[in-house]
């Protein structure tokens, strides 16, 4: 399997941008085989047979899939239909999530021919070599799951990469004008949680700065508005970290809203000073609290005091002109629905921020996946892994939490009507998660499916007037409606009135 004339597909099928950034660096890791090779991304929602029929069509002799828990199961059917095609075509799979028993994954899917661990990059490297070159052996390539005599195989994982050796992804791609881009500086953990399959590492490997200024000042020179920085803790060295935002500032020229991941438990008063000369949209930052709960924290290796993490984080809300977002998983061990309620209200009441809550998910090879039997998960069978209920919250309240938290996205983080919703909370005398439960039962019972901004507002005032309070309500609705959707909109809104269908 080499030659000049072989062709090669580097696919994820999904749009994110993470996927785009991976698979630009594998094609740059083997740019000598440029001229065979494709990079393409499809829609998560795109048909199935579509996509095969675009891969038979262009006769590629191999495809290599870039997985993860969300694609993989799309991605399994397309190289089982390929495989029917053309059982010469070889099919290559690549994730993170395949690094825990590979040869029993192959041994289940006969159609995959190799899989490629660890992070990815050399072992592409070496398995591009292979189909190019011919001149390494299966048997070689370090971290290369394949077949032999009908037995799948498993070689020895690389090394980490040094990042600093890796090409920039996007040397051979055309950004000029992209909306956003993703980009990493740093890769590792220093406490990986027990949900996680990643391992802890003392430190994280870094970019070296310079580099990280220049690719930045490259990306805003081609005119990208939204910079994904990926790293799972950008502010772990907090001296990196300053220098990093000051420049960021610098060439930003208000153009530019930077998106960073970070850990309250290392943020100082220097860098809280930073961003606040920070302009409005230049930076939203999330901080990964996962849960308030002691016990829960405990028990996924986040032993840290979350409570004062959140008075940093608030701190940095009031403080400053940042965007922050407050990411919670729904599911953890001992966190029944009470202690879950209490942290969404917590954080509710800090301020302006986001919440954005995760079900669960048993990732296979973590140690909460192989400790299932200790809290009684039970999960559904088939990628993502999505926890159905345990020991402390039962299904019905596990989708009480999910549905809810649905409700919250659609009228505060997507449309804008937190100063509405707060108002008709509060002379509700209801607590946030109450106002959102009560809001989403209320449209269940009524069939009510709106996603528009008029719509919702037409929602929360025919809500209002079940609790007796419409009046005082409707002023301040319709403030955050024109806010939201501008005059024009707005005056074309007030045309056709606020009544809902359903009124009765």
């Amino acid at each position: 399997m080499n030659g000049d004339d072989m062709k090669v597909l580097f696919v994820s099928l999904d749009s994110k941008g993470y996927s785009e950034l991976k698979l630009r660096l594998f094609y740059e890791l083997c740019i000598e085989y440029a001229d065979n090779m494709t990079v393409k991304q499809y829609s998560a929602f795109s048909d199935d047979e579509v996509v095969l029929r675009d891969m038979i069509h262009d006769e590629y002799d191999a495809v290599l899939f870039l997985v993860d828990e969300f694609s993989i199961n799309k991605s399994l059917r397309i190289a089982k239909g390929i495989k029917k095609v053309n059982s010469l075509i070889k099919t290559i799979f690549v994730g993170e999530i395949l690094n825990f028993e590979p040869q029993h994954f192959m041994t289940g899917h006969h159609y995959i021919d190799y899989i490629a661990l660890g992070e990815g990059e050399a072992t592409v490297t070496g398995l591009m070599n292979l189909i190019f070159e011919g001149d390494i052996k299966e048997g070689k390539i370090k971290g290369l799951a394949y077949r032999q005599s009908g037995r799948a195989i498993k070689n020895p994982e690389p090394s980490n990469v040094v990042l600093d050796t890796l090409p920039f992804a996007y040397q051979n791609a055309s950004i000029k004008g992209k909306k956003a881009i993703y980009y990493e500086t740093s890769r590792g953990v220093r406490f990986a949680s027990t949900y996680s399959n990643i391992k802890s590492v003392e430190k994280p490997r870094m970019l070296e700065i310079d580099i990280v200024k220049r690719d930045i000042s490259y990306f805003v020179m081609q005119g990208i508005k939204d910079i994904y920085i990926v790293d799972s803790n950008f502010n772990w060295d907090l001296e990196r970290t300053h220098d990093l935002l000051r420049y960021m500032q610098e060439v930003s020229n208000e153009s530019v809203h930077f998106h960073l991941n970070m850990n309250a438990e290392v943020v100082d008063e220097k860098l809280i000073d930073i961003l606040r000369k920070s302009s409005r949209g230049m930076f939203t930052i999330t901080f990964n609290l996962v849960s308030l709960d002691k016990k829960t924290l405990y028990a996924v290796n986040r032993r840290h005091a979350a409570l004062d993490e959140l008075e940093i984080i608030e701190k940095i809300a009031k403080a400053t002109e940042v965007k922050v977002i407050v990411s919670l998983i729904a599911g953890l061990p001992f966190e029944k629905m009470e202690q879950f309620i209490e942290g969404f209200n917590k954080i509710y009441g800090a301020g302006k921020i986001d919440i954005d809550i995760n079900q669960l998910r048993l990732r296979r090879g973590s140690e909460l996946d192989r400790n299932r039997a200790i809290y009684s998960y039970v999960s559904s069978s088939e990628f993502p892994g999505y926890v159905i209920s345990s020991q402390d919250l039962n299904p019905k309240a596990i989708a009480t939490i999910m549905s809810t938290y649905n409700v919250y996205e659609l009228f505060v983080r997507k449309h804008g009507f937190r100063g509405a919703v707060d108002h008709i909370r509060d002379e509700g005398m209801m607590s946030p998660f109450k106002f959102f439960n009560s809001l989403h039962k209320y449209m269940r019972a009524r069939n009510l499916n709106v996603q528009s901004a008029e719509d919702i507002a037409r929602v929360l005032l025919a809500f209002a007037k079940t609790l007796r309070i419409e009046e005082g309500a409707k002023q301040v609705i319709a403030k955050d409606l024109e806010d939201e959707i501008g005059i024009k909109r707005y005056t074309e809104f007030q045309q056709c009135g606020w009544k809902l269908i359903e009124d009765e």
